[in-house]
């Protein structure tokens, strides 16, 4: 395959044939905390069409941060074809919900009868509604995650986080973006809930457990008055390139190894990969 590069080479530009190749990604962006109802899982975006040319511009890996803060959504996680502060941003996933909020998964809620945030089409599922009636404690709804919503708080019962999907793109089976589970109602009901399968946090009443690094997990929550919140995981980005092409010129310390044919590349931090 071949593709153009343009040069402008003192004023005058020039259109020069490079050749190119398609290579595999997976992006998982940063999951949501949780807070009364469990954070989301981040977006997952995975595709087999990512054209690289020979000798182009770099392309930039940012993987985006789990939320630490119940005022923040985790972070995108992005490739972009140049810099990130002027490239051309490539592909997205979108940072998970913290609770209420939408995201690449929706996080849960926790006031009675309000509900869970909306997920990303394609890139997760919308966070559980919160139980309990007007008036009284709810129990938090569960984040969602990428293979499932978040499980609705039903009466005093917190609903479970999301269960993730799994990818065999680094190599080996892995289960990314689950969500976290939802939060106990009071003190007179100490409840738990589990966080989804693929590093979503468990949550108890006077604990919350944080997403999986990496994993772009939601975070789990305590009882909200506790200021228990699990912070959102990490996420990542993995490129599957054809051995014969890959280049060998990266940034950012990604774990590098082979399976067949493939090369694949994987980022645990923001990097770049020249072609």
């Amino acid at each position: 395959m071949f593709g153009y590069a343009i040069h402008n080479n003192g004023g005058q530009v020039i259109k020069q044939l490079q050749p190119s190749y398609t290579a595999n990604y997976l992006l998982v962006a940063g999951g949501g905390s949780g807070n009364g109802g469990g954070g989301g899982a981040g977006g997952v975006v995975t595709n087999t069409n990512l054209t690289l040319h020979s000798g182009g511009p770099a392309y930039s890996l940012v993987v985006g941060a789990g939320s630490a803060s119940t005022s923040a959504n985790g972070e995108n996680t992005e490739v972009i074809r140049g810099s990130t502060g002027g490239g051309q941003q490539i592909v997205l996933a979108t940072g998970g919900g913290r609770a209420y909020q939408v995201g690449g998964s929706g996080g849960g809620a926790w006031e009675p009868t309000s509900s869970g945030g909306a997920g990303t089409s394609g890139q997760g599922n919308r966070g559980g509604n919160a139980g309990g009636s007007v008036g009284d404690y709810g129990a938090g709804g569960g984040g969602g995650g990428k293979g499932a919503a978040g499980t609705n708080g039903s009466g005093k019962t917190p609903g479970a986080g999301g269960n993730g999907s799994a990818s065999s793109y680094s190599g080996t089976s892995v289960t990314y973006a689950g969500g976290g589970g939802g939060g106990s109602p009071d003190g007179r009901f100490q409840r738990s809930a589990s966080g989804g399968n693929g590093g979503g946090g468990n949550s108890s009443f006077n604990s919350a457990g944080n997403g999986g690094t990496n994993l772009g997990g939601g975070g789990g929550t305590g009882y909200p008055p506790n200021g228990k919140s699990g912070s959102g995981g990490s996420g990542i980005v993995i490129l599957q390139i054809p051995t014969v092409s890959y280049s060998g010129a990266v940034t950012g310390s990604p774990n590098v190894s082979t399976s067949g044919t493939l090369t694949i590349v994987k980022y645990t931090g923001s990097g770049t990969y020249s072609p």
